[in-house]
């Protein structure tokens, strides 16, 4: 056993082959393990970076004011561009290594926001997840491949394996607001806002399209390309279904058994019931009132 410490002073480190492996200091709170990582800046100042580098290439690149502090990186190239965008957490292989000025952003994964340049307060856990975007800002992205082709989009929310997987910017169309949950849920959608879609591979048919609400497993809109539509487990169907807040909606079609309701309540009964009936407080009642169409 060996019984003693090596002491540098708080701007000195560990050297090997010329380059710092080593950083560590109480002056300016910062840590760097790993070649080419941020030890050679952190070391040159006594700056307050409050900032930790773990891997390869970590943080690498010196920043360009004192403002760039609170950032964590840990993987190889993990924030490795970063210049001047403070708070980050970057945890993984490629990990926001493109951001340069993007704010307290969260990527966590293989290559999760792996472009990312100035896009702020983004989520992304899991491969590839939100890795395609540059720009876009409060996205949050939780499994492998969600919001994988997303460039500039924002205020989405894709949570499992390919959700919101192929969404892309479109000049023409809302491309903010989405939220899907579920394996797959909105893959195919490409532009449109404002969708919910909620269910293993809910809504996975849909490729454009604003406003619409699918519930269930498996289930789809009536139209890939339409807006505002309701199904909820193909037992309830709506058509222009649009409104916000506390808003009446005073134009909607509502349909049973029927994906094109043609009135405020559209009942198709191709069954053996009958299509609508009204009991007293007793139940089964004798003498309910009853439409059969």
């Amino acid at each position: 056993d060996v019984a003693w410490f090596i002491n540098p002073d708080q701007f000195s480190g560990y050297k090997q082959a010329v380059n710092t492996i080593l950083y560590e200091s109480t002056t300016n709170n910062a840590l760097a393990v790993g070649a080419s990582s941020a030890a050679g800046w952190m070391s040159a100042s006594s700056t307050n970076w409050a900032s930790v580098a773990l891997g390869h290439g970590a943080l690498a690149a010196t920043p360009t004011n004192g403002a760039t502090v609170s950032n964590t990186a840990v993987g190889y190239n993990a924030l490795t561009a970063n210049t001047t965008g403070p708070g980050n957490t970057a945890l993984g292989y490629a990990a926001l290594t493109s951001n340069s000025s993007g704010q307290y952003n969260t990527g966590v994964g293989w290559q999760a926001l792996q472009q990312n340049t100035s896009g702020n307060e983004n989520s992304a856990l899991g491969k590839y997840s939100l890795f395609a975007n540059t720009t876009g800002a409060s996205n949050v992205a939780l499994g492998a491949f969600t919001l994988f082709t997303a460039t500039t989009s924002s205020n989405q929310v894709a949570i499992g394996y390919g959700a919101l997987q192929n969404m892309i910017t479109n000049a023409a169309n809302d491309t903010e607001g989405n939220t899907a949950l579920g394996y797959r849920a909105g893959n195919a959608l490409t532009y449109g806002g404002a969708n919910i879609l909620l269910g293993y591979q809910a809504g996975d048919a849909l490729t454009t399209g604003s406003n619409n609400l699918i519930l269930g497993y498996d289930i789809d809109a009536p139209s890939a390309t339409a807006s505002t539509q309701l199904n909820i487990g193909t037992i309830l169907f709506g058509l222009n279904v649009n409104s916000t807040g506390t808003t009446v909606d005073t134009d909607p079609l509502i349909g049973i058994g029927t994906s094109t309701p043609w009135a405020k309540l559209s009942v198709t009964n191709t069954g053996a019931g009958p299509s609508f009936v009204v009991e007293d407080d007793t139940s089964p009642d004798s003498t309910p009132f009853i439409i059969d169409a």
